[in-house]
């Protein structure tokens, strides 16, 4: 039973002392109170799956006197618009940050990629718009020495930026960025090829890409993410023949390469694993 009534009590502020809030599936609505600010020592806060909406306060990222202690917000699947404020790029023990499922607009203000904790930042499902930061290796490399100073290694490890609005270039840099072990860009309209140097992500599990306009072959080096078990390339313009060296990806347990413009058929070895383990579309 919801005890706050599909709102949230003002006297919910004044519990200085909590560290954790779960609201979810509260069947909360309107907009995300103000009073919330006055959780000082608040590192979780989840207010996913409701029906909030307006924007994003600013107040979550205001050092002075606010909830500059949060580790974990959550406000996922929502009606909240507007903006990504650049305020909460001042969270600086943030590590993740989940606005899945809005109908948030505009661009994601750098500042997010200053914060040197940050493990998990989702926006998938929203309609931002504009290209992905060119420097993001830059950036997030340099959080990454930050974090090395303070004797926190805290690494980007998941990216999801599926179904949004992006255009433009998959930015090269994004390659070097080797703790990836989920990147999904989905659902935008991405134009270009993937990289090379793909390859570099050694560690990666999962990779969507799917439903854009990729153009060109699957690169060889693609045979070197030796973690991968999940690759969705379906619905681009990708073209010439299916790397054999695909068979070499022992873990691949999903593949999805249909409506593209590839030729030859999927290896032989690959489709052992595949039958095995997993499913596959080429078609």
């Amino acid at each position: 039973m919801n005890i706050f009534a599909n709102n949230i009590s003002p006297h919910l502020g004044n519990l200085s002392f909590l560290v954790s809030l779960d609201l979810s599936k509260d069947y909360l609505h309107g907009d995300i109170p103000q009073d919330l600010s006055r959780l000082h020592r608040l590192k979780v806060m989840d207010l996913g799956y409701n029906n909030f909406s307006g924007e994003i306060p600013m107040w979550f990222g205001f050092n002075s006197g606010f909830i500059s202690k949060l580790e974990t917000l959550s406000v996922r699947n929502n009606l909240l618009q507007g903006s990504i404020p650049k305020e909460i790029g001042n969270l600086e023990n943030l590590k993740d940050l989940i606005l899945f499922k809005n109908q948030l607009t505009g661009s994601i203000p750098l500042s997010i990629f200053n914060i040197s904790s940050l493990e998990l930042l989702g926006l998938s499902g929203n309609q931002i718009t504009g290209s992905l930061p060119v420097d993001i290796y830059r950036r997030l490399g340099r959080t990454k020495r930050i974090s090395l100073v303070s004797n926190h290694l805290s690494e980007l490890s998941e990216l999801s930026l599926a179904y949004n609005n992006f255009s433009g270039n998959i930015p090269p840099e994004i390659v070097n960025l080797e703790r990836f072990e989920l990147l999904s860009l989905g659902g935008n309209n991405l134009q270009a090829t993937i990289p090379a140097k793909i390859g570099n992500l050694r560690k990666l599990q999962q990779l969507y890409l799917e439903n854009n306009h990729i153009v060109g072959s699957i690169p060889r080096t693609i045979a070197n993410l030796s973690s991968l078990w999940w690759l969705n390339l379906n619905t681009n313009s990708l073209s010439g023949v299916i790397p054999r060296e695909i068979g070499n990806l022992h873990k691949l347990k999903i593949l999805y390469l249909q409506c593209n413009r590839l030729s030859d058929s999927i290896p032989r070895r690959a489709l052992q694993y595949l039958y095995a383990n997993g499913d596959f579309t080429s078609h």
